[in-house]
């Protein structure tokens, strides 16, 4: 299985089909940074459980993080 580092999330074919990235987040890293952000990625149940349990520790506001490629 895939490592997350081979994929580019914003590449239009894991936007169009995500769940080989998702798998390979499960798999590898279900806490997942992606490189050159403080953005985090959560893949497991119950680790996003945990997070929606702790707000105070977690944001989920992605205003500021709108990415847009030239």
């Amino acid at each position: 299985m895939r490592s997350p580092d081979e994929f580019n999330f914003l590449d239009p074919k894991t936007v169009d089909d995500p769940y080989p990235f998702y798998a390979a987040l499960r798999e590898h890293a279900p806490v997942y940074q992606i490189p050159g952000t403080d953005v985090h990625l959560v893949s497991k149940r119950y680790l996003i459980e945990e997070a929606l349990e702790r707000q105070d520790d977690f944001s989920a506001n992605l205003t500021g993080v709108l990415i847009a490629e030239d």
